[in-house]
C-alpha cells in the first residue's frame, strides 16, 4: 500500500501561507490603527489627574500646561485634583485607567520612585503600570519659617531641635513626597529629631504653617514664593544644589551648614500602560512644544521651576535610575512605611 503526503504538504502550505497573510494583515491593521489613533485623537476632552490639592505647585503646572495643551490638541483639559496619600490616590487611580490617552497623570518622584522603595502595600507598579510621556520641570524645595519665627537661619533650626528635642514640627504634602523626604534627609544630616506632620498637599501644609500648626515646611518654590516676598514667611535654604533666581539671597541647605546636602526633584506626565505609541509620542511632541514657549518658559522659572523636557524612552531610564538612587538615600536614613 503507497501513502501520498504530496496533498498534506500542499495543505500545510497553503495553510502556512494563509497564516502568513493573516499576521501581516492583521500587523499592517495594527499599525494602522494605531497611527489613525494618532491621527484622529483627541475626540474629546482629556483629563490631566493631579495628585495633590488645588493652589500647590503641581496644580500650578498642570493648569500652565493644560491650557496650551488645550489649544494645541483642540480639545478641553481638565485638571483632576486626587488628593490624598502622598499621590498614592492620583497615581493608582491613573494605572488603573482606560490606555486610551484620556487620562493623564502630573506625576512626582513620591509615588513614582520613591514610595515603590518603602511601601509594601501598594495596588500599582509604577515602571509596569504606568506609561512615562514626558519629564517636564527640575524642581527645588524651599525650607520656610513664618516671618516672626525666631530662626533666622538654618543653624538657627537645628539649635532650636537640640535644645528642644521632638518639640520641632515640620509640615509635608503627605507622607513619601519630596517636602517630607527633604525634612527626613535634613534631620539625618544635621543629626536632629524633627515631628512631621503630614498634610493632604503643598497648599494645606503652608496653610498649617502660616496658622502656627507646625515650625517649618519644605514647601514647594511656587507654593511660598509669594509669601516670601510679602514677608509673611521667611525663607532660609533651598534644596536644589544651586540658588534660585526667584528667591535670591537665599542659600542651598549644602552651604548653611548641611554638608552635601541635595534633594533634586522633576514633575513628570504619564499615561496607564498599553497607551497607543503614536499618542504617546503626539502628548509629548506638543508639551515639549508647549515648554518651548517664551511665556510658559517665563512663567516656569518665576515659580521656581525649570523647564527641562525628558521625551519617553529617556523618561523610562531615567525613572529606573532614580528608582535605584531613591532606594540608596531611603536606606541611608532609614525611612521606612508599613
Amino acid at each position: 500500500m503507497t501513502i501520498k503526503f504530496q496533498p498534506v504538504r500542499r495543505f500545510v502550505l497553503g495553510t502556512a501561507i494563509c497564516a502568513l497573510s493573516v499576521s501581516l494583515a492583521s500587523g499592517s491593521a495594527a499599525w494602522a490603527t494605531g497611527s489613525d489613533a494618532a491621527a484622529s485623537y483627541p475626540q474629546r476632552p482629556v483629563t490631566i489627574v493631579d495628585g495633590f490639592a488645588p493652589g500647590g505647585s503641581t496644580d500650578v503646572l498642570a493648569r500652565v500646561v493644560g491650557q496650551h495643551l488645550s489649544k494645541a490638541l483642540g480639545q478641553p483639559v481638565v485638571v483632576e485634583n486626587r488628593a490624598g496619600a502622598g499621590g498614592i490616590v492620583a497615581t493608582s487611580h491613573v494605572s488603573r485607567a482606560a490606555a486610551d490617552g484620556y487620562t493623564l497623570l502630573l506625576g512626582t518622584i513620591g509615588p513614582i520612585v520613591v514610595n515603590p522603595n518603602i511601601m509594601k502595600d501598594l495596588n500599582y507598579k509604577p515602571l509596569q503600570d504606568l506609561e512615562p510621556i514626558l519629564s517636564l520641570v527640575d524642581v527645588a524645595n524651599v525650607m520656610v519659617v513664618k516671618g516672626d519665627h525666631p530662626a533666622k537661619g538654618v543653624q538657627d533650626i537645628v539649635q532650636l531641635a537640640k535644645t528642644n528635642p521632638d518639640q520641632v514640627d515640620f509640615g509635608s504634602a503627605g507622607i513619601g513626597t519630596t517636602a517630607h523626604l527633604a525634612g527626613e534627609v535634613f534631620q539625618q544630616g544635621a543629626g536632629i529629631k524633627l515631628t512631621h506632620v503630614p498634610y493632604r498637599g503643598g497648599a494645606p501644609a503652608m496653610t498649617g504653617l502660616l496658622g502656627g500648626e507646625t515650625d517649618l515646611i519644605f514647601s514647594s518654590v511656587p507654593t511660598a514664593v509669594e509669601h516670601v516676598k510679602n514677608g509673611r514667611l521667611r525663607a532660609l535654604a533651598v534644596t536644589g544644589s544651586k540658588p534660585l533666581d526667584t528667591l535670591p539671597g537665599v542659600p542651598p541647605l549644602k552651604d548653611a551648614g548641611i554638608a552635601g546636602y541635595e534633594l533634586p526633584s522633576w514633575y513628570g506626565v504619564f499615561a496607564p500602560a498599553g497607551t497607543p505609541q503614536p499618542i504617546v509620542a503626539k502628548i509629548g511632541n506638543e508639551l515639549a512644544k508647549i515648554l518651548e514657549l517664551p511665556e510658559v518658559k517665563s512663567q516656569l522659572i518665576a515659580l521656581g521651576m525649570v523647564p527641562n523636557p525628558v521625551h519617553a524612552a529617556d523618561f523610562k531610564r531615567q525613572l529606573g535610575e532614580d528608582t535605584k538612587y531613591w532606594k540608596g538615600v531611603l536606606e541611608k536614613a532609614n525611612i521606612r512605611f508599613n
